[in-house]
């Protein structure tokens, strides 16, 4: 299952998207800006943050992908876990996660979690 893929469908459409044990991807409006002395013109667009402190099911990643892959969602729900354990096993061994289209994720020197979009 490419978890990775389904998350970034679901960032185009919410502000906030949990994945079940592991944190939540947040997004942030930032609304379009002129900069006066060039007239450079940048347009509205989406920062894209993580927190790892947001790990409780709120159900709509796990029904996102039941309904596009056709599991029942306790079955998507055991994918997504063994998906996790996947990406603990990654950070945990040192290396960086990478994410397509969403950004790397890395355990830093005291084990904290990175995130760059």
């Amino acid at each position: 299952m490419q978890l990775d893929y389904y998350i970034s469908e679901l960032l185009y459409r919410y502000e906030c998207v949990t994945i079940p044990g592991f944190g939540a991807f947040i997004t942030n409006y930032k609304p379009s800006q002129v900069h006066h002395s060039t007239n450079a013109f940048y347009p509205a667009s989406k920062v894209l943050a993580f927190n790892s402190q947001i790990t409780v099911n709120d159900g709509l990643l796990a029904k996102y992908i039941a309904t596009a892959e056709g599991y029942a969602y306790e079955i998507t729900l055991e994918k997504i876990a063994s998906k996790v354990n996947e990406w603990k096993r990654t950070l945990n061994a040192n290396e960086v996660l990478k994410l397509k289209n969403i950004g790397e994720l890395w355990l830093n020197a005291e084990g904290k979690l990175q995130f760059i979009p």
